[in-house]
C-alpha cells in the first residue's frame, strides 16, 4: 500500500461558485507533516440584560478556519524524491537542485499570481480526510543544511492558510429564504450525480439538470469532483 501524501492543488472558481481544480498545478510534498494545526473561531455579541449576573452571548458569525503545518525538503539523497511535480517549468527552474525546484514549485502553487484571475492563487490541500479549500496568509522558509558551494540541501517551510468561500457557495450553502438546504457534495466511486440527485431530491434523473447547473461538460465527472446541489427550485 503506498503512502498516502499531502497535495496543494491550485483551484479557481467558477461563475457558478464551484472549484474548478487546476491538476496542472499541483504538487505532492516530499515529507508529511508531523502536525497540523487547525483553527476555528466563533464570534458572538455580548448582550447584557440590566439585573443579570451574566451578559448572554448572541451568535454573529463564524471565522474562516485556519491550517498552519510545516514541510520539510531535503536534497541529500536519503529520502526518496517525489513524484513529478505537475507545473510549468523553466530553464532556469530546471537548473536548481531538488529543495530548490520544490520550493519554487511550491511558490508557484500557492503564492503564485493567477494572469486570468487577476489576483493570488487559491489552493486546495488534501491529505486523507483533511480537505480544505483555501489561500496562503503566510510563508516562512528556513534553510538547515548547504552543500560546499552553498546551495541549500534541506529546507524547512512554515505555511499558514485560511479557509476561503466564494460569496456565491456562500449564499447556496446558506440560503435563508428556503426550506430546502443546499448541498456540497464529493464524487466516489460508485457514488455519482445520479445517486446524489436521487438522495437529495429523489429522482436519479436531475442528474443532467444538476451537471448544467454546476457548468459540467458531462454528468459522468471524475472521482473527486465537487458538486453543488441547490434547492430542487433553482433546478426548475
Amino acid at each position: 500500500m503506498s503512502l498516502n501524501k499531502l497535495t496543494l492543488t491550485k483551484f479557481h472558481y467558477s461563475v457558478k461558485g464551484t472549484p474548478v481544480k487546476d491538476h496542472k498545478n499541483e504538487m505532492e510534498v516530499m515529507i508529511n507533516p508531523a502536525e497540523i494545526n487547525n483553527k476555528l473561531n466563533v464570534q458572538y455579541e455580548k448582550q447584557i440584560t440590566p439585573g443579570t449576573i451574566k451578559p448572554q452571548l448572541k451568535f454573529v458569525g463564524k471565522d474562516n478556519e485556519t491550517l498552519d503545518f510545516k514541510l520539510y525538503f531535503d536534497g541529500t539523497g536519503l529520502i526518496p524524491p517525489p513524484k513529478k511535480v505537475k507545473t510549468s517549468t523553466s530553464a532556469e527552474t530546471e537548473s536548481l537542485n531538488v529543495v530548490e525546484q520544490q520550493i519554487e514549485k511550491l511558490k508557484k502553487i500557492v503564492a503564485g499570481y493567477d494572469g486570468a484571475q487577476h489576483e493570488v492563487n487559491y489552493v486546495f490541500v488534501k491529505w486523507a480526510n483533511l480537505k480544505m479549500h483555501c489561500r496562503l496568509t503566510s510563508m516562512s522558509i528556513k534553510y538547515t543544511l548547504f552543500d560546499t558551494d552553498g546551495r541549500p540541501l534541506r529546507a524547512q517551510v512554515a505555511l499558514s492558510f485560511q479557509e476561503t468561500t466564494n460569496p456565491k457557495e456562500e449564499t447556496l450553502i446558506k440560503n435563508n429564504n428556503s426550506p430546502d438546504m443546499s448541498h456540497i457534495k464529493t464524487i466516489q466511486a460508485g457514488y455519482g450525480l445520479r445517486h446524489m440527485c436521487y438522495e437529495i431530491y429523489g429522482d436519479g434523473r436531475l442528474d443532467v439538470v444538476v451537471a448544467r447547473f454546476n457548468d459540467f461538460p458531462t454528468r459522468y465527472m471524475p472521482v473527486g469532483t465537487e458538486v453543488i446541489l441547490p434547492p430542487l427550485k433553482r433546478l426548475n
